[in-house]
């Protein structure tokens, strides 16, 4: 064989070797620490899927994992998130603490996303969830159909949005790619949530009616206010000009 056919299978073995080096480096495999713990339930259990999406049952709750979510637990029924987005139908008490907030769930079912500046909780079902921002003690309340954001920590404490209805569009475009419960049915799922979502419209509609009525009674107050206010200062200027003119004939 000759220099260069040497040289060029040397260069060929070597462009493998780093085409394969680089999809190693992109691709994340998942880990499951100590191995088997989800099965066995034991703890501590830290979990990261990689590429694939993942489910599995955790004290009769059902986890549905989307790709590459970083999760751990040391403490019974207290799962920390990291990163990522994911799917709890709980069927017990369960927390979730995350960078930004700890949401405490009982027999409902929920969306978390977990992102590098902020997260979201949907809730999709069930009696609702309890929501403690990082460096809070106050909680907010979200019931089936509403959605929130909590992030930006400041001076340790996270900041929160406003309550409001899920979009069912982006919830679908969210889910399908890690949908895993086949013997619920995706369709199913749309179902509920659009019953949740339509009366959770309707809830949304009565609050801007209401805070739309008091508004109304507010500006009406103050215009009143000022009715009145102009009122007096025209009875004001009336009772000086009287006793201007009581002066002026007493004087002469």
């Amino acid at each position: 064989m000759s220099a260069w056919v040497t040289k060029l299978v040397l260069f060929s073995l070597f462009s493998l070797l780093q085409v394969r080096y680089v999809d190693a480096k992109d691709y994340t495999i998942p880990t499951e620490e100590p191995q088997n713990c989800v099965e066995s339930q034991r703890l501590p259990c830290a979990i990261t899927t990689g590429d694939e999406p993942r489910m599995f049952h955790w004290s009769k709750s059902l986890f549905e994992l989307d790709r590459n979510i970083v999760m751990d637990s040391s403490q019974k029924s207290k799962w920390h998130v990291y990163n990522g987005l994911l799917v709890l139908e709980s069927q017990s008490n369960h927390s979730i603490v995350t960078p930004f907030a700890e949401v405490k769930i009982g027999k409902s079912k929920i969306m978390i996303h977990v992102m590098k500046n902020k997260m979201r909780v949907l809730c999709l079902d069930g009696e609702g969830v309890r929501i403690i921002p990082k460096g809070k003690t106050e909680e907010s309340f979200l019931v089936p159909g509403f959605q929130n954001w909590y992030g930006g920590v400041d001076n340790g404490a996270s900041e929160s949005g406003v309550a409001t209805v899920i979009d069912l569009q982006e919830y679908s475009k969210m889910r399908v790619p890690f949908f895993l419960n086949y013997s619920l049915g995706f369709q199913k799922e749309l179902g509920v949530l659009a019953s949740r979502v339509k009366w959770a419209a309707y809830q949304a509609s009565l609050i801007h009616k209401e805070l739309y009525d008091r508004k109304v009674a507010s500006l009406e107050s103050t215009h009143q206010q000022e009715v009145r206010k102009i009122k007096q200062g025209i009875e004001f200027n009336k009772s000086l000009r009287r006793l201007f003119l009581q002066k002026i004939r007493y004087d002469y």
